[in-house]
């Protein structure tokens, strides 16, 4: 698993289900918000909460997309921009908030990105083999 970015400091901002047009939908444990450690690798997103202690793990194939906006749970960023990766799990899409500063949210949709081209090519490759 080789690491391509992380960050220390990062800001936790909770999970929401897409479609969900209300916070209510969504309560407990996915929503309470957190500083901790944020590290993107070849095998995806892990965020290690630093207090209450949780760990979140998105694999690269689940990501759908990743978008940067000024809020997310109803809750407004500012300086800077909100990274969300939008991933799938079972039959139900969520978004996972986090805020990293002011400039990094650019680097780190860039590198997410580019990991989801790299792997969708690898994928057609795997088939065309086959």
């Amino acid at each position: 698993m080789a690491e391509i970015l992380k960050c220390a400091g990062a800001v936790y901002l909770g999970i929401e289900k897409e479609g969900d047009s209300w916070l209510g939908k969504l309560t407990g444990e996915l929503t309470i918000c957190g500083e901790g450690n944020l590290k993107l690798s070849t095998e995806g997103v892990t965020f290690k909460r630093w207090l209450p202690p949780r760990e979140f793990f998105i694999p690269v194939e689940k990501i759908q997309r990743v978008e940067l906006t000024t809020t997310h749970l109803l809750k407004p960023v500012f300086p800077g921009r909100v990274l969300r990766i939008v991933y799938q799990e079972t039959k139900d899409t969520f978004i996972f908030g986090i805020w990293l500063g002011t400039r990094d949210g650019i680097k780190w949709k860039a590198r997410i990105e580019a990991l989801l081209s790299e792997q969708q090519s690898q994928g057609i490759v795997k088939e065309e083999k086959e």
